[in-house]
């Protein structure tokens, strides 16, 4: 089954259609496929700072085996883009989860789990 897509931002990036949408104190993103799913925890004044929950199997860098939801935070490049527009921020983001390349810093510091 695909995924929900009234009430939701649809866009392409990266050649893949992705949506996205907000709650309370997140802005999910899902690929239509749902391989790819995370929340990005804005923040709440009283809790833990913002992070990226990666809820999907589908994230380079994180083991298919590894425990969801992994919590990672997101580089400060990425969370500046939130200041110019929601669709700059989760463009970024996107950009920068499914780059290879990119350094995984977890937001309890420890090392992934199996």
């Amino acid at each position: 089954m695909g995924v929900r897509k009234k009430g939701r931002t649809r866009f392409e990036c990266l050649g893949e259609c992705f949506v996205w949408y907000w709650d309370e104190w997140y802005i999910r993103i899902s690929s239509e496929d749902k391989s790819f799913v995370i929340a990005y925890f804005i923040g709440d004044p009283w809790g833990p700072e913002a992070h990226l929950e990666i809820h999907g199997h589908h994230f380079p860098g994180i083991e298919r085996t590894e425990r969801r939801p992994v919590r990672v935070l997101v580089p400060e490049a990425v969370r500046k883009e939130f200041q110019s527009s929601t669709g700059a921020f989760v463009n970024a983001l996107i950009r920068w989860c499914l780059d290879e390349s990119h350094t995984l810093k977890y937001l309890d510091d420890s090392e992934p789990t199996s």
